[in-house]
This record gives structure tokens, C-alpha cells and sequence, in this order.
């Protein structure tokens, strides 16, 4: 509930009275605009509720007695406090509804994150696959954390588009940046989560958050309050960001290691894998006279004349 406060007296404000019954004041809840396919905000998705009051910053001319407040889903809407006891909405602007095609969950489309992991030298990588079942890649990253790995997990990711200034005037280009923290203690019932829900019923969000571990819930919401532009602005850098998000508690900085867009994969290593097809194979992986293969997990793709396999015989392998 927002409260009216009379100001008329900087030096003695106090709340507005509507009548001699002491009834408080208070802003009316916008409404639905006319056509919308919900009647009430809270049925529009996202967050609904004043964030802040926008009366010092207003555009155009300051009218005495007008506070623009911003409502999230509900847009910005225009209350004229003109008599304190009796506010009325005087105008709104809410932003057009996005159709389905335009919604994160359908813009993701049907399909699957595939995660690579790489544990480093003499182990083994592997791939987890999750559904795209999520308003978000941000969501479903935690949905694969929290069911696969079962590790309390928290997941920022952005996108923004940075023009750079000068006189060359170069074209803006794209930029992607994420973090990730993770509940590792040594102790393994600091570690213990919710039960994932069963369904029939129960609240999807349950557990979601990880551990009541007040250590855990500390970093998560400080965590959360990294911005996109911080993390896509290239003056910011991993130990600034830490600092930033960590400061009041100490942050110690480990040797980084270095992330490189390369894969395993080569040319050698696929031909010697073909080069154990029967004469048979090769015939049924040739396509427009050459085979084609691409790598699932950096997605090259690989080009090879059949001729170079001629030595097998068909019925024969090579070891």
C-alpha cells in the first residue's frame, strides 16, 4: 500500500487524513487497460507493485501535485495528489503486451542446453542435456545444475550491444558475459537440499534457491545483484566485479584459468575413426560424393574424399 503524505509544512509532514474518521490515504491500484486479456496486473506475469517515485525526474514542465511512479508490469502511472486525501490516477503508460512469438519462453523455442563439461587433463568430458523448459537460458542452466549435478548453483548471464566512441565511428557489435557461483563447503550436511517437487500439486519453486544455509543465501543474493552492463562492459573486469559484489566480506582472487574457444577434435582423429568403416559404411556415410562429418560438441564440420578409405575391400575392416 502506498501512503499519501501531506507536505503542505516540510518541517511537520504527516499523513494524509481523508476524513475526521482518521481513514489513511492511499494511492489507487492501477487497472487494467481497456482490450487486455487479464484483469488484474498480477495476471499479466512478472513483478507488480510501486518501485520507485519518479516526481523529481518527471518529463517536461514540473506540475505541482503530479507523482509519476514506476509499477513494473503495470508501466508508469500518473497520480494527481493535488488533495492528498483523495489521490486519483491522471494518466498511464503501459507498455504494448508482447504476443507468444515474442515471449523468452517461446522466442527459446523447442529443443535443448547441451552442457560440455571438461574436468581437465586425464579425465573424460561429458555432455548434461536439459530441456528448454524455462522463461530463460538463465533458468534452465539452474534447472540443470540443481537435477544434474545437485549442486546449489546460481547462474548471471546478459547480452548487450556496445558502440564503441570514436572518430572512425565504429559499428556497435554484440557482447556476452556470465557468472556463476556455486556451494562447495567441505561439510556435506551443509550441502543437503529440498526434496525436488513430485508433482501433483506441489510448488515447482520449492528448493530452488539451494540449502538454507545462511552462509550460501548471503553470496546468492549479493550474487544476483550483478547487473547485466556489468557484466558485458569491458571496464569491468572479474576481479572489479568480485570486489563490487563481495567487498563487505572479503574476497580472495585464485589464479584464473584460461578460457579458450578450441575443441579436441581434428582431422586426424576422424579419419582414424573412419578409417575403421567396412567398405559398406563408407558407401552409406557418402553423400554427394564426399562424407561429411560434424562435431557435436564445437560443431565443425568435416570434409573427406572417399578415395582416401579405397583400401578397404568391401566385407573388410581395418584395424
Amino acid at each position: 500500500m502506498s501512503i499519501a503524505q501531506n507536505v503542505g509544512r516540510p518541517n511537520q509532514p504527516h499523513v494524509a487524513r481523508r476524513d475526521a474518521a482518521t481513514k489513511v490515504s492511499k494511492l489507487p491500484q492501477p487497472q487494467a487497460p481497456e482490450g487486455a486479456p487479464f484483469t488484474h496486473f498480477c495476471q499479466r506475469g512478472g513483478n507488480f507493485g510501486p518501485k520507485r517515485s519518479n516526481s523529481i525526474g518527471q518529463p517536461g514542465t514540473w506540475r505541482q501535485g503530479i507523482i509519476p511512479y514506476s509499477f513494473y508490469n503495470a508501466g508508469v502511472q500518473l497520480f494527481d495528489v493535488s488533495n492528498p486525501a483523495d489521490p486519483k490516477i491522471a494518466g498511464y503508460y503501459v507498455p504494448r503486451l508482447a504476443n507468444t512469438t515474442e515471449l523468452p519462453e517461446y522466442t527459446l523455442g523447442k529443443g535443448v542446453l547441451a552442457l560440455t563439461i571438461d574436468q581437465g587433463e586425464h579425465t573424460q568430458r561429458y555432455q548434461g542435456i536439459v530441456q528448454l523448459d524455462g522463461a530463460s537460458l538463465e533458468e534452465v542452466a539452474r534447472v540443470y545444475f540443481r537435477q544434474s549435478e545437485q549442486i546449489p548453483t546460481e547462474v548471471r548471464l546478459g547480452v548487450a550491444r556496445q558502440r564503441l566512441r570514436g572518430d572512425a565511428g565504429q559499428p556497435a557489435h554484440w557482447r556476452a558475459g556470465g557468472a556463476l557461483i556455486q556451494f562447495l563447503p567441505q561439510s556435506t550436511e551443509r550441502m543437503r537440499q529440498p526434496d525436488l517437487p513430485g508433482g501433483d500439486g506441489d510448488d515447482a519453486e520449492t528448493g530452488l534457491s539451494g540449502p538454507a544455509d545462511d552462509a550460501w543465501q548471503t553470496a546468492r543474493a549479493l550474487f544476483l545483484t550483478a547487473d547485466i552492463d556489468e557484466l558485458t562492459d569491458p571496464t569491468v573486469g572479474t576481479e572489479r566485479l568480485l570486489f563490487r559484489l563481495f567487498h563487505e566480506h572479503g574476497v580472495r582472487v585464485y589464479d584464473g584459468t584460461p578460457v579458450v574457444d578450441d575443441c579436441s577434435c581434428s582431422r586426424d582423429r576422424i579419419r582414424e575413426i573412419l578409417s575403421g568403416f567396412t567398405a559398406e559404411e563408407i558407401v552409406e556415410s557418402t553423400e554427394d560424393g564426399r562424407i561429411r562429418v560434424n562435431c557435436e560438441f564445437c560443431s565443425t564440420e568435416y570434409f573427406f574424399d572417399p578415395a582416401e578409405f579405397g583400401d578397404q575391400a568391401p566385407g573388410r575392416t581395418l584395424n
